[in-house]
């Protein structure tokens, strides 16, 4: 009986260690879509307030590359963040 109840408790710990990682996933993928949201608007806003400023197109350019970068920089973090993460949850489960 002991024995059944030591690998039923483990398997149930694995099972909410998967469920957090999939929550912890589910909650990046969020964080990228609303990122990705945003990007177009941004742009749009700088395309806006550069044309009412009457600057030439090199300007806006420059800002898209920025801003594009600026989101490319996020999404390496946040790889970076969730393997760290999920070495160390990997580390906890075994």
């Amino acid at each position: 009986m002991n024995t059944f109840w030591e690998i039923t408790k483990r398997q149930l710990d694995e099972k909410k260690a998967e469920l957090r990682n999939k929550d912890r996933e589910m909650e990046d993928a969020e964080e990228r879509h609303q990122i990705e949201i945003k990007v177009p608007a941004r742009i749009t806003s700088l395309r806006s307030q550069i044309y009412q400023s009457g600057c030439n197109f090199s300007v806006f350019t420059r800002c898209a590359s920025w801003l594009f970068l600026s989101v490319v920089d996020r999404n390496v973090e946040m790889t970076e963040k969730n393997s760290v993460i999920s070495v160390s949850m990997s580390e906890n489960v075994g």
